[in-house]
């Protein structure tokens, strides 16, 4: 569903659409000050971070810091989804199920999905694909889900296994090649993304990587390691080769944590940028939200450090 200010902002765009022939720099300059002056009203994704916790302690993660020792993993309850779903129907058009924390910890997974997809909604999972065992991707394809997101950060299983700390390259490839068959099988329309991290470790191994799985990958996607806050001492990365895309989350993007508190970044592992909360307010009354136009407005005008979540990021 779309409003004037939807239109509106979709026709600037578009007349603007020339300039990136010429200056394709320029014309991300202004679709980053058009997305922030005139945010959508409509969402295009919502995360929902399903489990707070993870089975691996991966180098790039906040999973493999001392403060998570000992912290219990807490699940989303499929109820809170339901109600986002409910309340979102016709203004978002994507969720997601990752956000800090291996979603298939959390054994109703597939109901969560199953809700999303018979609201028609794309649904997505970001997972390691430790536990995605025939039962779970039998259930999961069942359900609906639109995209499966995979991390894999090396194409041998010794860099792999040294980036993903407890994970097993050799099931890493039977889980996810049992997916790719069982989807084709039932002729499923599920999306497989390889999805990898770079850094020192495995920058070397990324044209294999895209080798070893372009049978089973619809797309590839590598980025650099969230730095900003704690995440900035994790793992050794190549800084000369940072990205210089400007985010784009406050426009595009809410992630949801389990107690039903909303957040402006997928990335906000201590729930730094907490903007609202589900149970209290609709998520769409929390993304028009008075706090959240603050912190665009901010964000547009290069005052990040406004921001608590966003001073120190890379990204900003």
């Amino acid at each position: 569903m779309r409003t004037a200010r939807d239109y509106t902002r979709s026709a600037l765009k578009g007349a603007t659409r020339p300039l990136g022939w010429v200056d394709r720099e320029r014309k991300g300059e202004l679709d980053f000050w058009l997305d922030h002056a005139l945010p959508p009203s409509s969402i295009y994704q919502i995360t929902f971070r399903a489990a707070d916790g993870c089975n691996l302690r991966c180098k790039t993660c906040h999973f493999s810091m001392d403060y998570r020792k000992g912290q219990k993993t807490l699940l989303m309850d499929p109820e809170l989804v339901r109600e986002v779903v409910d309340q979102s129907r016709g203004w978002v058009s994507l969720m997601g199920f990752s956000a800090s924390g291996e979603p298939l910890i959390n054994p109703q997974i597939d109901k969560m999905i199953g809700y999303v997809s018979a609201a028609g909604i794309k649904s997505k999972i970001g997972t390691n694909a430790m536990l995605l065992t025939p039962d779970l991707s039998r259930r999961l394809l069942e359900a609906g889900l639109s995209i499966l997101k995979v991390s894999i950060d090396g194409a041998t299983a010794e860099t792999f296994e040294t980036v993903r700390v407890g994970a097993s390259f050799e099931k890493l490839c039977d889980n996810l090649e049992a997916f790719w068959r069982l989807r084709n099988e039932t002729g499923a329309k599920t999306k497989i993304v390889v999805n990898t991290v770079i850094t020192k470790d495995n920058e070397h191994e990324i044209e294999d990587i895209k080798k070893n799985f372009g049978h089973i990958a619809d797309k590839f996607a590598a980025k650099y390691p969230s730095t900003f806050g704690i995440m900035s001492s994790l793992c050794d990365y190549s800084p000369s080769a940072m990205t210089q895309k400007r985010c784009n989350q406050l426009v595009k993007r809410m992630t949801i944590i389990t107690d039903g508190r909303a957040t402006i970044c997928c990335g906000d592992n201590q729930n730094v940028g907490v903007v609202g909360n589900v149970r209290e307010t609709s998520a769409l009354e929390v993304w028009r939200s008075a706090l959240y136009n603050e912190w665009r407005g901010y964000h547009r005008s290069g005052q990040t450090e406004k921001i608590p979540l966003c001073k120190d990021c890379v990204f900003g």
